[in-house]
């Protein structure tokens, strides 16, 4: 799957968009970024850039970013990675942003489809019965 979220910020958020730009640029250009992560059960390292397609600041008043990452059966990055690593904004993010999943794209065949799209080919349009005869 490709999902694209949106990461919306308050008007007054006290954070350099400029810094955060280039933060992304940098992440993006990086071949691979290993992370620690832990769970209930381990710590295991993990490459976090291989799931991220794309970063970009879409306004900056207010703040809002959008990243594009990818999902399969390895996982795919965690929201708070990305506000650490692509955004380069450590535990120092006050107030938090608003996280919003704007889509969702599947992989049908190689072709990546809104799954809306599936859904409205598969099923046949309602047609009203209509209260008189033709």
């Amino acid at each position: 799957m490709i999902l694209r979220y949106e990461y919306a910020w308050a008007h007054r958020a006290d954070i350099d968009a400029e810094q955060m730009k280039a933060c992304m640029t940098s992440f993006l250009a990086l071949p691979m970024l290993m992370v620690e992560r832990e769970n209930s059960k381990s710590r295991a390292p993990k490459d976090i850039r291989k799931y991220v397609l794309t970063a970009q600041i879409s306004t900056r008043t207010p703040l809002r970013a959008h990243v594009g990452v990818f999902f399969d059966q390895s996982g795919t990055i965690r929201m708070n990675e990305v506000i650490t690593y692509i955004f380069g904004l450590g535990g120092k993010v006050a107030p938090m942003p608003v996280i919003t999943r704007q889509s969702v794209l599947l992989n049908m065949s190689d072709v990546f489809v809104d799954p809306m799209d599936i859904v409205a080919h598969a099923v046949p349009p309602h047609r009203p019965k209509s209260n008189h005869h033709d």
